[in-house]
């Protein structure tokens, strides 16, 4: 296969491994089954990302690729519980059935 395919199967792989961990209970890797759970991408972060770094030294890609993906899981889960919160201002059934699906149509834009 060439080298999206490969790219994708691995990002396959590891959304599973990931998933099987999650439903285990083991946390190798916490940030990539973060990522997996709020995002379903297959990443690997089984790294020291969260480690200072020296002073003088600038942070790595891998680093740098840990933060925003920290950042994009705690956004997602920001927009989550602010749509929650919404829906639960509502009482009306049918209102917030509708509230509901303008809410997820706005989040689903927001986090792709």
């Amino acid at each position: 296969p060439g080298r999206d395919a490969w790219v994708s199967m691995a990002s396959k792989r590891l959304a599973a491994r990931h998933q099987a961990d999650f439903d285990r209970k083991v946390f190798q890797d916490p940030l990539g089954m973060a990522v997996q759970q709020t995002l379903g991408i297959g990443l690997n972060y089984d790294f020291h990302y969260d480690r200072p770094v020296p002073k003088g030294e600038r942070p790595s890609v891998h680093v740098l690729r840990a933060r925003a993906a920290r950042s994009a899981v705690r956004r997602c889960r920001d927009l989550d519980a602010a749509a929650r919160e919404s829906l639960d201002a509502v009482d009306d059934p049918q209102e917030r059935m509708q509230l509901g699906t303008i809410l997820s149509r706005r989040i689903g834009s927001r986090k792709r």
